[in-house]
């Protein structure tokens, strides 16, 4: 998938914008299993921005969708599915309020079959040029991987281990779900973000 590198700077930017706002606020905010309750408290008293979390009674099982969050007028709602584990409870709530804080009007798509439709077919293809409100899906991913792992963690990460990297390791320390260590600690992806550190 094509992002706009535009998108891409203002993605990071706010990320990062978060997380210096994230330690400033918090005890603790040194921690590798940075809060995402504390990243809630940051989206409200920063953005001024009211979330409420929600877990529906539906399986990871039965639903191809585990988070969505709902703009409402005065505050949002971020709605997860059941029985998730830890780590992707926290990575599924944690890129949800990330759709709250990159929010704008041309990331939203109100058809919801559309934007799934789009999501699973053009969000796994490399070569494809999607939709702003496909795109943002992406965006969000990144946000939250930098808000939880940065760019710079990793990095010295990836030094510390050299050839012989740990994923499991530090997606335990971190809380992270391995799948999302393994493609963020990627030679592919952290080339491509080199360019904007």
């Amino acid at each position: 998938m094509y992002l706009n590198n535009d998108e891409l700077r203002y993605c990071l930017d706010r990320a990062v914008e978060i997380s210096e706002q994230y330690k400033l606020k918090h005890i603790a905010s040194d921690d590798p299993r940075k809060s995402v309750d504390n990243l809630i408290v940051t989206c409200k008293d920063y953005l001024n921005k009211t979330v409420e979390l929600a877990e529906l009674a539906i399986s990871k099982n039965d639903s191809s969708v585990w988070g969505s969050y709902i703009a409402l007028p005065d505050k949002y709602d971020i709605c997860y599915v059941e029985d998730l584990n830890f780590c992707w409870k926290r990575f599924v709530i944690c890129k949800e309020v990330f759709h709250v804080i990159l929010e704008k009007e041309d990331y939203k798509n109100m058809n919801l079959f559309e934007h799934i439709e789009q999501v699973t077919i053009v969000f796994p293809d490399n070569e494809s040029h999607p939709s702003n409100s496909v795109a943002c899906e992406w965006l969000a991913e990144i946000a939250a991987m930098e808000f939880m792992i940065p760019y710079d963690t990793r990095k010295k990460q990836i030094e510390r281990y050299g050839e012989n990297i740990n994923y499991r390791d530090i997606a335990e320390r971190f809380k992270v779900p391995l799948v999302l260590v393994e493609k963020y600690f990627s030679e592919q992806v952290m080339e491509v973000l080199s360019e904007f550190f």
